[in-house]
C-alpha cells in the first residue's frame, strides 16, 4: 500500500504546485512550482474533483456538446482513454477585461479547470495553453485535458481519462505545444500487478491522423525502475522531449525511438531542471554543486554548454535569443544570492559559437527565472507583477495587475505585444484559475 501510496504521488505531481519564489538552488523533481499560486488550493474555483460519475462510455458522447469521443485502443486494462475528433464543440474560451492592458479567461459554465502549469507553448503566430478540465455536474466523471489558443474561442485538441480507477490510474501528462506540434506522455499504472506502461504522442494539431496512436510505446521492461515519470512534455516539428523524475534523466523521441540524455556517467548527470527545446536543440539546467547549462540533440551526447566561474546559471531561450541569470553568492542561511547579474546572446547550438554579452551588472529579481521572447526577458517579480527587460539595451518596464491577482512563474509565453501567464483572480470571496493575457507598454509609454 505505501509503494502504491508513493508512485501515485509521482504520477500525480505534473498536476501539483507548490507556493513561494524560487531560486536556481531549489532543485529535485519539478513540480510545477509557482510564484504564490498553490494549485492543490481547496479554495479554488477549479473544484476538478468536485462532481464526478461512473467513468468514460468510450466512443460515447458525455460532453456538454459533441465532440466525438473515440477511444484509444489497446491500452492497460482498466484505463479509458478517449481522443475528442470534434474537439472544436467541447468548450469555448473567451475573455474579459481585468483593467487597462490586462484580458484574463472567462470560466466555462460547462467545465470546471484549471491551467496545467508549464504546458502549452508558442509557435510563430500561434499562442496555447492547456486547461485541465471536468464536466460540471457529473459525478465522477473523467478528466479532460484541453488546449487552447489564445485568439480561437475553441480547442485545437482534446482528450479525456477516467484518472479514478483504484488499482489502475491512467493520465495524460503535460502536453507541449511547439511549431505547430504537440507532444505528450499516456501514463498508465496497475498498483495491483505492479505493472505500468508510459506511451508517448507526438504530431501535427492539424493533422489530427498523426495522434490518434502514439509513437512510442515504453512497457515495464524498457522503464528505468518503477515510478519513473515523463514529468514535463516539449515538441518541435522533429522532436519531443521529456523531463523525467525521480529518475533526474532528460529523453528524446524522434520517429518512434528513443534517446535517453542527462543520464548518469555523462557530462551532466545531476538533476535537470527548466529544459528548452528548439528544434532538434534540447537545453536544460544541470542542478549539482553549481548549476551549469547543459544541452544535447537527439544524435548528439550530454555535454555543458555553459558554466560560469563561481555563479549558477538560469536561462530562457525562443530560439532567437539566448538569455540568463549569472547568481553569485549562494547564502545557504537566507537562500539568497549576493548578487545577480542579466546576460543574452544570439541563440547558437554550439558552445564556442556563444557571443555572451552583459545587459544589467547589478540585477535585482525576486525569481531568477524568466520567459524570453521578442528580444525581452520577462519575469514574476511578485504576486501580481511583472517585469519586462529589452535584452537590446536592458531597459526595464513593470507591468501590474490589479491587487488579489496572483500570477505563476515563468511566463508562458511572450510576443512583441503581450505577456502570456498563468495565475488566478479573487472574485466573490473564492480563489479563480484563470489565463492573462498582459500587454507589455510600448517604450516610453
Amino acid at each position: 500500500m505505501l509503494l502504491r501510496r508513493v508512485v501515485r504521488a509521482v504520477v500525480l505531481v505534473a498536476f501539483a504546485a507548490c507556493g513561494g519564489p524560487t531560486t536556481p538552488r531549489d532543485g529535485g523533481t519539478d513540480t510545477g512550482i509557482d510564484v504564490g499560486v498553490d494549485a492543490a488550493d481547496a479554495g479554488t474555483d477549479a473544484g476538478l474533483d468536485a462532481g464526478r460519475d461512473g467513468g468514460i462510455d468510450s466512443g460515447v458522447d458525455a460532453g456538454p456538446s459533441d465532440p466525438r469521443w473515440v477511444a484509444v485502443p489497446g491500452v492497460v486494462e482498466g484505463c479509458s482513454i478517449d481522443r475528442a475528433t470534434n474537439p472544436a464543440s467541447l468548450a469555448r474560451a473567451t475573455w474579459e477585461s481585468c483593467g487597462e492592458g490586462c484580458q484574463r479567461l472567462v470560466p466555462d459554465s460547462a467545465w470546471t479547470w484549471r491551467v496545467a502549469p508549464n504546458s502549452g507553448g508558442r509557435s510563430e503566430d500561434q499562442r496555447t495553453f492547456v486547461m485541465l478540465a471536468r464536466e460540471r455536474g457529473v459525478v465522477d466523471g473523467p478528466a479532460a485535458t484541453i488546449l487552447f489558443e489564445a485568439e480561437a474561442e475553441a480547442p485545437l485538441f482534446a482528450m479525456r481519462y477516467d484518472d479514478e480507477g483504484g488499482d489502475v490510474v491512467c493520465q495524460i501528462l503535460s502536453v507541449a505545444f511547439g511549431e505547430g506540434h504537440v507532444a505528450f506522455p499516456l501514463v498508465m499504472t496497475d498498483f495491483g500487478r505492479s505493472h505500468e506502461e508510459t506511451w508517448v504522442f507526438h504530431g501535427a494539431v492539424d493533422r489530427p491522423g498523426e495522434l490518434e496512436a502514439p509513437v512510442l510505446r515504453l512497457a515495464d521492461d524498457e522503464l528505468p525502475g518503477f515510478g519513473n515519470v515523463l514529468q514535463r512534455s516539449y515538441v518541435s516539428a522533429t522532436t519531443a522531449a521529456f523531463q523525467v523524475q525521480p529518475l533526474g534523466e532528460m529523453w528524446l523521441v524522434e520517429g518512434g525511438v528513443l534517446r535517453r540524455r542527462a543520464e548518469a556517467g555523462s557530462e551532466a548527470p545531476n538533476s535537470p531542471q527548466g529544459p528548452a527545446l528548439v528544434g532538434r536543440h534540447l537545453m536544460w539546467l544541470d542542478f549539482g554543486a553549481k548549476v551549469k547549462l547543459a544541452h544535447a540533440t537527439f544524435d548528439t551526447p550530454t555535454e555543458i554548454f555553459l558554466d560560469v566561474p563561481d555563479a549558477d546559471v538560469v536561462f530562457a531561450t525562443d530560439g532567437v535569443d539566448l538569455a540568463w541569470v549569472q547568481a553569485y553568492g549562494w547564502n545557504v542561511t537566507t537562500e539568497t544570492y549576493e548578487r545577480l547579474e542579466l546576460w543574452t546572446a544570439p541563440y547558437v547550438t554550439a558552445p564556442g559559437e556563444l557571443a555572451p554579452r552583459r545587459v544589467i551588472d547589478d540585477f535585482t529579481a525576486a525569481d531568477t527565472r524568466g520567459a524570453v521572447g521578442a528580444h525581452r526577458w520577462v519575469a514574476v517579480t511578485g504576486n501580481s507583477e511583472l517585469e519586462v527587460v529589452d535584452l537590446r539595451d536592458g531597459a526595464r518596464t513593470t507591468i501590474a495587475l490589479p491587487s488579489e491577482h496572483v500570477l505563476s512563474a515563468p511566463p508562458s509565453w511572450v510576443t512583441e505585444s503581450e505577456v502570456g501567464v498563468a495565475g488566478r483572480y479573487r472574485e466573490g470571496g473564492r480563489w479563480v484559475d484563470s489565463f492573462f493575457r498582459l500587454s507589455i507598454p510600448s517604450a516610453g509609454g
